[in-house]
């Protein structure tokens, strides 16, 4: 399939997935069943030996589920906003193929360090983080993350590249080992209360991590197999282009069914 036909495929069905997760939380319309806000805290005391500090939590950002339903709308209909970008090759510009033809696509990468950074906080919400300045950090990260495939794709030096990888690999195993940690944290702090966590919420991290690899991989490929005679960055910006899409739809779908789940897990 041509690029600009998978584009325009894409960019459909983006702007689909946006009207119906819409459609879906609109429907029907409850807060989800487990706290969704960020907090900070300040010393409230201090004994004697300094032993004992006791901490008071304060809520600094109040994230409704209203506003974790806009933002994964809003993923969507940016992602789609681009890829009507490339389909149309930089609205008539002939911005995006030029691009393609030099052997990288500087627009993917503003395009993910926007929706990507949105998803890894969605995740972070989702994954119990309460702390504000983490989830901040988190995002900031996974921005930084993206920067490395631009740069990745700029390079002419394969073992910078190299180095670009490795150092993106790492960046991702830490931004998903923050949000396992404190998911199982959160998990094991509601299990000792005699509560239980929306059981949906168990099947969130996992691929999102395996999807976020998955880009590594191709980056990866991308890099192994370049001065080859058969070489054709369009493969790779193929491969990113089905990949964004089932990402962002893996996660949006069901997160969309879970927020939009009877409370019956709730005690």
């Amino acid at each position: 399939m041509q690029l600009t036909t998978l584009n325009y495929y894409a960019t459909l069905l983006h702007a689909l997935s946006a009207v119906g997760v819409t459609g879906a939380f609109y429907a029907r319309g409850q807060e989800a069943n487990f706290d969704t806000s960020l907090y900070s805290y300040k010393i409230s005391s201090i004994s004697s030996d300094d032993k004992n500090v006791g901490l008071e939590y304060y809520e600094v950002v109040n994230v409704s589920t209203k506003a974790i339903e806009s933002i994964i709308a809003a993923i969507f209909l940016i992602t789609s906003f681009f890829h009507s970008f490339y389909a149309t090759d930089g609205f008539g510009t002939g911005a995006y193929l030029n691009e393609i033809k030099r052997g990288y696509n500087r627009y993917r990468w503003l395009e993910y360090a926007i929706a990507s950074t949105m998803m890894i906080f969605v995740l972070s919400i989702i994954s119990g983080i309460k702390d504000y300045d983490t989830v901040y950090e988190l995002c900031v990260l996974n921005a930084v993350l993206m920067s490395l495939g631009y740069f990745l794709e700029q390079g002419v030096n394969k073992e910078v590249k190299i180095v670009a990888l490795v150092i993106g690999f790492l960046i991702v195993v830490a931004i998903f080992v923050t949000l396992f940690r404190n998911f199982y944290l959160r998990l094991n702090e509601v299990d000792n209360l005699g509560r239980d966590l929306p059981s949906w919420l168990n099947y969130v991290l996992v691929p999102m991590f395996l999807w976020w690899l998955s880009f590594g991989v191709v980056a990866a490929l991308n890099v192994a197999n370049q001065g080859r005679m058969d070489y054709d960055f369009a493969r790779y910006e193929k491969y990113y282009i089905y990949l964004s899409f089932l990402a962002k739809a893996n996660m949006g779908y069901y997160l969309t069914f879970g927020v939009t789940r009877d409370q019956s897990d709730k005690d």
